[in-house]
């Protein structure tokens, strides 16, 4: 479905990409224990930094077509790392005042900027220009569809309503769903990973992992990954909080156990065998694993990140980041093909390879 804009509205929005808000920022020095590794930080405005939000299960910013985007629930900003500058996107149905509700998703894929709102008429997914902020289409979704999260990938728009288990695919080249897959009951937490030619789920009340079909979203196959989640009434002591990602044929789930020891434990499955290969345990880690240039990279105490070898499955020793001012930054970890990103409240720093691939020795 289309969506309209006045003319009045569009020339507002010209009017504003020739004198859009932008702002120059100097690159602030930074360095790490890597010589390897190439770092830049920059500062994040307040105008930006007052409307971010980095939990790992509602977070605001999200990496895509090679930079960073941040919303504030009224607007996109959008970062270009060479100059270190953020530019302002003035989203056709935010700026009017209605914005998204709080928590929303939204997601970049396909040349596009993908949203969870009503508007237009529609309770459903917005999908808006970057260049201009104009609605393109709207999408509706199955009916008493709850905030879903958005995800872009295997060439296709995917959602996820927690509250009612629903997956869902829109196809970007018609806007329309193409495909929708109705979910047992489970807590599938964090939503879905779409990599490696699969659309992944995992069940954390039962440890379960499954995977779709990108085409049709028809469950392929599912395993045994981790044990049923921790709660008083399930097994307390013995099951685990999971996070996972997926990518270079690997599956590599993190599991920030509650139990009476506290370890952190990172297993590795093979993505198409979906055969255990390695499991890894360490102490005072946690957070999202992502898989960045050959290693897998994860949170650990006293502001550092820890960093496994997809080669050997060991440790391969701790980055730190230290500024001018001698203080370790740290924050949510971010990807994308050229970079792995570290955003914080007030500081986005962007890492660099100053070689194609790592030895991993």
């Amino acid at each position: 479905m289309s969506c309209g804009i006045a003319k009045s509205q569009v020339a507002a929005l010209s009017l504003f990409l020739l004198f859009g808000w932008n702002v120059h920022l100097e690159a602030q020095s930074v360095t790490s224990n890597d010589p390897d590794l190439e770092l830049s930080s920059i500062e994040v405005p307040d105008k930006i930094s007052k409307g971010i939000r980095l939990a790992p299960w509602a977070h605001s910013v999200v990496a895509g077509e090679g930079t960073l985007w941040i919303h504030d629930n009224r607007r996109v900003y959008k970062l270009d790392p060479d100059r270190g500058s953020f530019s302002e996107i003035q989203i056709e149905d935010w700026s009017a005042g209605k914005g998204m509700p709080g928590g929303a998703s939204f997601t970049i894929g396909s040349g596009s900027i993908w949203a969870y709102l009503k508007s237009h008429g529609v309770e459903g997914v917005h999908r808006y220009d970057p260049s201009t902020g104009k609605c393109l289409a709207v999408v509706s979704l199955k009916k008493g569809t709850i905030g879903p999260m958005l995800v872009f990938g295997e060439g296709a728009l995917w959602t996820f309503d927690n509250f009612h288990r629903t997956l869902q695919r829109i196809d970007p080249g018609s806007n329309q769903v193409t495909a929708t897959t109705d979910l047992l009951k489970g807590t599938w937490w964090p939503g879905p990973v779409v990599a490696d030619g699969f659309v992944w789920l995992m069940d954390g009340d039962k440890g379960l992992m499954k995977r779709f079909d990108p085409q049709s979203a028809v469950l392929r196959d599912e395993f045994q990954a981790g044990a049923p989640e921790v709660g008083f009434f399930r097994q307390p002591f013995e099951g685990g909080f999971y996070r996972f990602t997926v990518q270079d044929g690997a599956i590599w789930i993190a599991n920030d156990k509650h139990g009476s020891d506290g370890t952190f434990v990172l297993t590795r499955f093979d993505a198409k065998t979906l055969q255990r290969i390695a499991k890894i345990e360490s102490d005072s880690s946690g957070g999202q694993p992502v898989v960045w240039n050959g290693f897998v990279w994860f949170l650990t105490a006293g502001y550092a990140f820890n960093r496994i070898s997809m080669q050997t499955n060991h440790g391969a020793g701790k980055l730190a980041i230290i500024s001018q001012d001698n203080r370790r930054e740290t924050g949510l970890l971010l990807r994308d093909d050229k970079s792995l990103w570290v955003v914080g409240s007030k500081t986005v720093i962007r890492i660099q390879a100053k070689k194609k691939d790592y030895d991993n020795k």
